[in-house]
């Protein structure tokens, strides 16, 4: 887990981004990381999103230009154009 997080900081140092992704909520601020993985768990894309932000907005733009044999995601990911997506990356 360390690793992943010391891959984000170097990725956010390397690009500004004018959106910092960061969510109020009642809580507090927020952040959501959407990320894919290879077998390994080794982070290969990861975007970055404010708390209050949806999932399932970000599907395509994380799992575009892969293959899979298997893909698995949490709930807010629980679509059908996202399954219907991801059945496509099937090698």
């Amino acid at each position: 887990m360390v690793v992943l997080f010391e891959f984000i900081s170097m990725v956010l140092q390397e690009k500004q981004q004018d959106n910092e992704a960061m969510g109020k909520s009642r809580g507090g601020l927020s952040t959501k990381i959407h990320a894919a993985v290879d077998a390994l768990d080794n982070p290969v894309r990861f975007i970055l999103t404010a708390g209050q932000h949806s999932e399932i907005k970000q599907e395509n733009p994380l799992i575009a230009g892969f293959s899979a044999d298997d893909v698995i995601a949490e709930k807010g990911y629980d679509a059908d154009a996202f399954i219907a997506t991801s059945r496509r990356l099937k090698r």
